[in-house]
């Protein structure tokens, strides 16, 4: 189970066809005010909204931003979904020349949140302890700083980009910057609410361990099975060097049969009745 779960931020768009959201009355005075007033808004203008789930089609109005507001839910309850509610109540009181409402049915809704939180497994979990003493060895370090980056694609999608870490589509996961390593204090976006966010990383914390354990297993029960392959049979006839030019080895039986190998590389010696008659 996670500790020291901290919500750090919580962003949600609700995205309309352009005549299902009447902005030229929303951006009228009155209803600009009864807006900033609902929420405790210290500012509000006449503009287009940042883009935080990708680019803002222009529209004439713009769009009205609001900044640094307060809400107090009556209950404990979807901090976002309570604002909008109570954003669709006031509208709906608005009366409009056609009668239609301000606001219609959102085409789609768009999550993003960002928490921190102490985890009981490292992150570097996720990569294989080969890979690991291969990262190791190459950079010269011993310690390894992995970040997660995945964003969701379709199988038939064109890659646009790489993903980075603040993209609001991708899952995102790296140390928290002002801890140290051994704390595993990490950061963590995705395109969720926060409540689904948490439990996906309350999961992966889960996943994480049960891959330290079976690579703990691996190590308790003798050399790492990925460092070196195993033979596929403990037939000597396996163990021979059946090369041929300048490379092959003795070879018994007239000349027909390589001799064996050793397990440590070495040929193995004639039999003290080699080459003697042997009774039928």
């Amino acid at each position: 189970m996670l500790e020291q779960v901290k919500f750090l931020t919580g962003r949600r768009a609700y995205e309309f066809h352009p005549d299902d959201l009447r902005l030229s009355t929303i951006c009228s005075k009155p209803v600009q005010d009864a807006i900033q007033a609902l929420f405790s808004f210290q500012s509000s203008t006449i503009g287009t909204p940042m883009a935080t789930f990708g680019e803002v089609p222009l529209t004439i109005p713009p769009g009205i931003v609001f900044n640094t507001g307060v809400w107090v839910s009556p209950e404990k309850t979807d901090a976002l979904a309570s604002i909008y509610e109570q954003l669709q109540l006031l509208l709906i009181s608005v009366q409009t020349v056609d009668g239609l409402p301000l606001i219609s049915t959102p085409e789609s809704i768009l999550d993003y949140s960002e928490i921190s939180a102490r985890f009981l497994f490292s992150l570097d979990a996720i990569i294989s302890r080969p890979l690991r003493k291969l990262l190791s060895r190459i950079a010269k370090e011993s310690a390894l700083v992995p970040t997660l980056v995945s964003r969701p694609f379709s199988s038939k999608q064109q890659l646009s980009g790489t993903a980075t870490i603040g993209d609001p589509q991708a899952f995102t996961l790296a140390p928290r910057a002002g801890t140290r390593l051994e704390d595993h204090i990490y950061f963590s976006s995705a395109p969720l609410d926060s409540e689904a966010h948490l439990s996906y990383l309350n999961e992966l914390d889960t996943v994480l361990g049960s891959l330290k354990n079976e690579e703990n297993k691996n190590v308790e029960g003798g050399e790492y099975m990925a460092d070196k392959p195993k033979s596929t049979s403990g037939n000597s006839k396996d163990k021979a060097d059946r090369r041929a030019g300048t490379h092959q080895g003795p070879y018994v039986n007239n000349g027909k049969l390589p001799r064996s190998r050793n397990d440590d590389g070495s040929w193995r010696k004639k039999r003290s009745d080699a080459e003697k008659p042997r009774d039928k």
